[in-house]
């Protein structure tokens, strides 16, 4: 995230303000590896910057993480509750999966 944000001139107020952060502290902190990014927020940066969201993910993370939510229930639970939130991490884990197999 932090080469994005330079290569296009940002600060981190102007990251925190596209995905919708208060706080530039939280960009920081992602940046720094303090703090993780979900895949709602992540999806949303990478449509402001213009950058593919493949860009910002590795495709053998299920693969590196074999305790990370593998169903909808799971990802429901874990975004405790939030239905929108739970199905842009399902769906972008499959699509992970999927090209990690092709």
């Amino acid at each position: 995230m932090r080469k994005v944000r330079e290569e296009l001139g940002w600060n981190q107020s102007r990251a925190a303000e596209a995905i919708g952060f208060i706080s530039p502290s939280a960009i920081s902190a992602i940046e720094r590896g303090h703090n993780g990014i979900d895949a709602l927020d992540l999806y949303t940066y990478a449509r402001a910057t213009g950058y593919p969201i493949a860009y910002f993910v590795d495709p053998n993370f299920a693969e590196r993480a074999p305790d990370w939510p593998k169903t909808r229930m799971e990802w429901v639970n874990m975004a405790g509750g939030d239905a929108r939130r739970a199905e842009a991490h399902w769906s972008l884990e499959q699509a992970l999966v999927a090209h990690a197999a092709s």
